[in-house]
């Protein structure tokens, strides 16, 4: 299953209101943070998953600021406890494989009596889409 934008904002939302719904705004600290990262961690969640919790938080709280709940300082106060956390964007990895024109060719002839397959198939090669863009395509 595929989430829109949407859908998973509320999930991340969600996540991080189950961690640190019962504090006050001006109650989280590193203490709090580090528990709902440890708890992720400890789930399992991708690296890049767990960052990307975190900067919905961060956007969040610096959103609060916007609208005086918190104030400037508080801001450079979470803004350090992010960083104490050393969350990465994204882990190591070589760049992705790409299919020259052969293999492309051999793929989709290996597919063509699957039309929906061959379709997907056919929709990234021109379009260089990924995976979940094509997925969320809606007829």
């Amino acid at each position: 299953m595929v989430l829109s934008t949407k859908d998973w904002y509320k999930y991340m939302s969600r996540r991080i209101l189950d961690a640190l719904g019962d504090y006050k705004i001006k109650e989280i600290g590193y203490d709090q943070l580090e528990s709902l990262y440890t708890e992720m961690a400890d789930q399992e969640i991708s690296p890049k998953y767990v960052y990307e919790h975190f900067a919905l938080l961060g956007r969040l709280l610096r959103y609060a600021a916007t609208r005086d709940i918190i104030n400037g300082s508080d801001i450079k106060h979470y803004e350090g406890c992010l960083e104490k956390l050393d969350l990465q964007k994204k882990p190591d990895r070589e760049d992705p494989r790409v299919f020259q024109d052969d293999e492309m060719q051999e793929l989709l002839e290996s597919v063509k009596t699957q039309y929906l397959l061959w379709l997907i198939i056919t929709i990234i090669k021109e379009t260089g889409m990924r995976r979940s863009e094509v997925l969320a395509l809606q007829w």
